[in-house]
């Protein structure tokens, strides 16, 4: 079916909820209340994906959230007011923002990596340069909020369509460099351990 067609379907559907919700109300059925969460729901993906060109999976579960995640380090997240919330120390913000912005009123799409170099597994000296290398790869796309501490970077929807696209491929180039790289210094730790028992 066409974006088209979902659409006219869901518009519907979300019509009769709407028109009979006042029976789930009165009786606590939650068939149609649920159904017209679902509507809006598929209603707004259709949205972000033709406003913002998203790709996103309708498998998702966006209306009444604020949080989705889309892959290990990759989510959608709503902010409502990360300045007023920092302050009050509750809801969510820009933990370190590099240049103190916070979000407000807003989707972002959010690339997070708690972990930092440790992506790469546990030869931490080296691969921190290469985190490096990534990190400032996925900055030249632009985030409109940075968070270089916490290796996290915010994309609002209407900038995020190719970051979300490139980073799977990104990341892979990456992970595969690390894991070439990491037999050749393995072998050299090796030798040089050889090496130094035979003196």
């Amino acid at each position: 079916m066409s974006n088209e067609g979902m659409k006219e379907a869901y518009l519907e559907i979300e019509g009769i909820c709407e028109k009979h919700k006042g029976i789930a109300e009165d009786c606590d059925h939650r068939l149609i209340r649920d159904m017209l969460a679902a509507a809006k729901n598929h209603l707004m993906i259709i949205d972000w994906n033709e406003r913002y060109g998203l790709g996103l999976s309708h498998r998702l579960r966006l209306h009444g959230c604020n949080y989705a995640k889309l892959s290990e380090y990759m989510s959608l997240s709503y902010y409502k007011d990360g300045k007023g919330d920092k302050k009050l120390r509750s809801g969510k913000w820009v933990s370190w923002s590099d240049d103190d912005a916070q979000p407000k009123d807003e989707w972002l799409l959010v690339i997070r990596f708690p972990t930092g170099a440790y992506i790469f597994g546990e030869d931490y000296e080296y691969q921190q340069d290469l985190f490096q290398q990534l990190f400032s790869e996925l900055r030249s796309y632009n985030p409109d909020y940075s968070d270089t501490m916490n290796k996290a970077l915010y994309w609002r929807l209407e900038n995020a369509a190719e970051i979300k696209a490139k980073f799977d491929e990104i990341l892979k180039k990456y992970v595969e460099k690390n894991r070439a790289e990491f037999k050749a210094r393995k072998i050299a730790k090796m030798k040089a351990e050889i090496e130094r028992l035979e003196q």
